[in-house]
Protein backbone atom coordinates (compact mmCIF):
# COMPACT_ATOMS: atom_id res chain seq x y z
CA UNK A 1 0.00 0.00 0.00
CA UNK A 2 1.38 3.80 -0.90
CA UNK A 3 -0.15 6.82 0.40
CA UNK A 4 -1.26 8.29 -2.56
CA UNK A 5 -4.92 8.71 -3.72
CA UNK A 6 -6.00 7.89 -6.61
CA UNK A 7 -7.67 11.36 -8.61
CA UNK A 8 -11.42 10.01 -9.29
CA UNK A 9 -11.46 9.06 -5.31
CA UNK A 10 -14.30 10.40 -3.56
CA UNK A 11 -13.33 11.30 -0.22
CA UNK A 12 -14.95 11.76 3.00
CA UNK A 13 -14.06 12.59 6.55
CA UNK A 14 -15.41 12.36 9.89
CA UNK A 15 -15.01 14.84 12.29
CA UNK A 16 -15.49 15.93 15.90
CA UNK A 17 -16.02 19.17 16.52
CA UNK A 18 -12.77 20.95 14.29
CA UNK A 19 -10.65 17.51 14.27
CA UNK A 20 -10.67 15.23 11.38
CA UNK A 21 -10.90 11.99 13.49
CA UNK A 22 -11.65 9.33 10.07
CA UNK A 23 -10.95 9.26 6.62
CA UNK A 24 -12.33 7.21 3.62
CA UNK A 25 -11.49 7.35 0.05
CA UNK A 26 -14.06 5.38 -2.45
CA UNK A 27 -13.24 4.33 -6.81
CA UNK A 28 -15.23 3.15 -9.03
CA UNK A 29 -14.19 -0.59 -9.30
CA UNK A 30 -14.29 -1.22 -12.87
CA UNK A 31 -15.79 -4.93 -13.21
CA UNK A 32 -16.89 -6.66 -17.08
CA UNK A 33 -20.41 -7.34 -16.54
CA UNK A 34 -21.84 -4.50 -13.21
CA UNK A 35 -20.63 -0.87 -13.70
CA UNK A 36 -21.97 0.10 -10.80
CA UNK A 37 -19.65 -0.86 -8.39
CA UNK A 38 -18.00 1.18 -5.72
CA UNK A 39 -15.11 0.47 -3.61
CA UNK A 40 -13.30 1.70 -0.48
CA UNK A 41 -9.86 2.88 -1.82
CA UNK A 42 -8.50 3.88 1.94
CA UNK A 43 -10.24 3.64 5.20
CA UNK A 44 -8.59 5.10 8.10
CA UNK A 45 -9.64 6.06 12.10
CA UNK A 46 -7.45 7.69 13.82
CA UNK A 47 -6.14 4.95 17.01
CA UNK A 48 -7.69 7.06 19.69
CA UNK A 49 -10.86 6.68 17.91
CA UNK A 50 -10.60 2.59 16.95
CA UNK A 51 -12.04 0.27 18.56
CA UNK A 52 -15.41 2.44 19.73
CA UNK A 53 -17.25 1.33 16.92
CA UNK A 54 -17.02 4.94 15.50
CA UNK A 55 -15.38 3.47 12.22
CA UNK A 56 -17.78 0.69 12.02
CA UNK A 57 -20.73 3.42 11.81
CA UNK A 58 -18.83 5.70 9.34
CA UNK A 59 -18.41 2.48 6.85
CA UNK A 60 -22.20 1.93 6.90
CA UNK A 61 -22.95 5.64 6.51
CA UNK A 62 -21.09 6.00 3.52
CA UNK A 63 -22.12 2.14 1.99
CA UNK A 64 -25.86 3.46 2.50
CA UNK A 65 -25.10 6.61 0.61
CA UNK A 66 -24.22 4.89 -2.68
CA UNK A 67 -26.69 1.97 -1.86
CA UNK A 68 -29.34 4.60 -2.09
CA UNK A 69 -27.76 5.63 -5.29
CA UNK A 70 -28.29 1.94 -6.65
CA UNK A 71 -24.61 1.04 -6.37
CA UNK A 72 -22.77 -1.49 -5.26
CA UNK A 73 -20.33 -1.01 -2.77
CA UNK A 74 -17.84 -3.33 -1.50
CA UNK A 75 -14.59 -3.29 0.53
CA UNK A 76 -11.41 -5.19 0.97
CA UNK A 77 -9.13 -5.48 3.71
CA UNK A 78 -6.78 -7.34 5.69
CA UNK A 79 -7.27 -5.82 8.86
CA UNK A 80 -8.26 -8.19 11.45
CA UNK A 81 -10.69 -5.61 13.43
CA UNK A 82 -12.70 -4.59 10.19
CA UNK A 83 -12.88 -8.32 8.61
CA UNK A 84 -14.34 -8.92 12.29
CA UNK A 85 -17.35 -6.54 12.53
CA UNK A 86 -18.39 -6.84 8.93
CA UNK A 87 -18.07 -10.78 9.24
CA UNK A 88 -20.54 -10.09 12.10
CA UNK A 89 -22.52 -7.29 10.78
CA UNK A 90 -26.23 -8.14 9.09
CA UNK A 91 -25.55 -4.52 6.46
CA UNK A 92 -22.60 -6.50 4.85
CA UNK A 93 -22.35 -10.40 3.25
CA UNK A 94 -18.55 -11.67 2.94
CA UNK A 95 -18.08 -12.70 -0.70
CA UNK A 96 -14.70 -13.74 0.03
CA UNK A 97 -11.88 -14.53 2.00
CA UNK A 98 -8.38 -15.77 2.03
CA UNK A 99 -5.00 -15.40 0.54
CA UNK A 100 -5.34 -13.42 -3.02
CA UNK A 101 -3.20 -15.09 -6.17
CA UNK A 102 -2.61 -12.30 -7.85
CA UNK A 103 -0.85 -8.74 -6.02
CA UNK A 104 1.28 -6.70 -6.35
CA UNK A 105 4.61 -7.60 -8.05
CA UNK A 106 8.23 -5.81 -8.33
CA UNK A 107 9.32 -4.78 -11.47
CA UNK A 108 11.01 -8.17 -12.63
CA UNK A 109 7.33 -9.34 -12.34
CA UNK A 110 8.21 -11.35 -8.90
CA UNK A 111 4.80 -11.08 -6.45
CA UNK A 112 6.19 -8.88 -3.12
CA UNK A 113 6.83 -11.34 -0.08
CA UNK A 114 4.87 -9.23 2.17
CA UNK A 115 1.80 -9.79 -0.36
CA UNK A 116 1.76 -13.33 -0.85
CA UNK A 117 0.29 -14.64 2.31
CA UNK A 118 -1.98 -11.87 3.44
CA UNK A 119 -5.60 -13.02 4.21
CA UNK A 120 -7.53 -10.51 3.19
CA UNK A 121 -11.75 -10.56 3.51
CA UNK A 122 -13.64 -8.85 0.19
CA UNK A 123 -17.20 -7.54 1.52
CA UNK A 124 -20.16 -6.10 0.08
CA UNK A 125 -22.80 -4.10 1.53
CA UNK A 126 -26.14 -5.12 1.56
CA UNK A 127 -27.90 -2.55 3.77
Amino acid sequence: MNTELMTSAECYGLYEREEQIAFLAVRHMPHPDNKKIKMVHRFVVLPDYQGVGIGGRFLDFVAGHYKEKGFDFRIVSSARNIVEKLSKSKSWVATRWGVVKGGTYTEDKKLKAAHRKVKTGSFKYIG
